[in-house]
């Protein structure tokens, strides 16, 4: 996706993924053209399309091996003790693992469709936090590859220090008037 939510044209680097690890020097997430089996089994929308390490890899395919895309955001003026991060996941060939902060978190996958989604309740840091997920191209010749992923989440906010001492002064003056109260009453 592109910065105002549209479906990135195919050959066209992925502004929110970064490859960190993949055979046969290829060091780029970019937006591909999806394999017709995974068109079938959940087309892309307005929320997600296919990535992967050239603008062939569903068509002309790419080296098997291990291939780890990583996404960051910030939680800065966020509690992360509150975040939460639901995602869905669709893959080819498989996917090995998914990160938070170099830490492994639980999911549940299958298939080329986006309808296992799995939710992340812990692990986040304040400020920038990274999202890795390796997948692995099996066989042994080059073939289709590609990643596509939905994430959503929500944390609450932290209070800004003007509004945290505004409540301070709030209270300070609400004991006051209550003392002042108290002490004219016969």
């Amino acid at each position: 996706m592109d910065e105002s939510r549209a479906i990135l044209a195919p050959g066209t680097p992925d502004p929110h993924y970064e490859l960190t690890s993949a055979p046969g020097g290829l060091n780029e997430a970019m937006k591909i053209t999806p394999h017709s089996a995974w068109i079938g089994a959940d087309p892309e929308d307005g929320a997600s399309g296919w990535i992967g390490p050239t603008a062939t890899a569903a068509s002309a395919g790419v080296p098997p091996g291990n291939y780890t895309y990583e996404t960051t955001f910030d939680l800065t003026g966020f509690w992360p003790d509150t975040a939460e991060l639901t995602v869905a996941v669709a893959r080819d060939d498989s996917l090995v693992g998914v990160y938070l902060n170099g830490n492994p978190v639980a999911y549940s996958q299958a298939g080329y469709t986006l309808n296992a989604p799995f939710t992340i309740t812990s692990g986040f840091v304040y400020g920038i936090n990274t999202l890795e997920f390796l997948v692995s191209n099996g066989g042994t010749a080059d073939n289709p590859h590609g990643l596509r992923v939905e994430v959503w989440g929500t944390a609450e906010v932290v209070p800004e220090p003007a509004s945290i001492a505004l409540l301070g002064l709030g209270a300070l003056a609400l004991a006051g008037f209550g003392w002042r109260r108290r002490k004219r009453s016969p």
